[in-house]
């Protein structure tokens, strides 16, 4: 649902009836968290002014696909973060992340980029872009991703965007003495 949210981007009719009924889906499932990510149009209108979000002609703020992320989504986003990047070393290097490596990951919303909150020391640091596609239909619309590997496969880091909703970093280090783990950020030792 997450990565469904770009406001950035005008929605096709049917990618707006798939975002609905996973919102709805969430709701109905999680009703009691469902109030704090819904937001009201004024908040959705404060947002986008302090974001310098546009509304389109006819649009009212309360159309804005802008939600409120609770704090309790980032341990579950973490998780899925590092299952892909397990897959995509795995994928790049032929090789299993062992047990007592370390992975940290760092993820920002497309509002963090907006509001300037993603390094800017980052870009570009994660060099080899990777095309993805299907029947030569490009899918970096909706995944893409950069990788930078060394040369024996034993550390990896990844940029991966999911529809431009949001922005991952993740590194590998199959020697977990090799990165420090901050404790308070987001990330997790695998």
């Amino acid at each position: 649902m997450v990565s469904r949210i770009n406001p950035s981007e005008k929605e096709s009719e049917v990618v707006s009836r798939e975002t609905e009924k996973l919102i709805k889906a969430y709701i109905e499932l999680y009703p009691d968290e469902a109030g704090s990510i819904i937001l009201s149009a004024n908040q959705k209108r404060r947002l986008a002014k302090k974001h310098g979000l546009q509304i389109g002609q006819g649009q009212t703020y309360g159309e804005l696909p802008l939600v409120s992320v609770p704090s309790g989504w980032n341990q579950a986003i973490d998780i899925v973060n590092i299952k892909i990047i397990k897959a995509l070393h795995y994928k790049h290097t032929g090789k299993i992340v062992p047990h007592n490596s370390a992975i940290k990951t760092k993820w920002w919303s497309n509002a963090d980029f907006m509001a300037g909150k993603f390094p800017k020391e980052l870009n570009g640091l994660v060099r080899e872009d990777v095309q993805l596609k299907r029947d030569n239909v490009s899918l970096n619309k909706q995944f893409s991703y950069s990788v930078q590997i060394s040369e024996d496969g034993h550390l990896g880091m990844y940029g991966i965007y999911f529809r431009m909703s949001f922005y991952v970093v993740g590194l590998v280090a199959f020697d977990a003495n090799m990165l420090k783990l901050n404790e308070r950020g987001t990330g997790a030792d695998s």
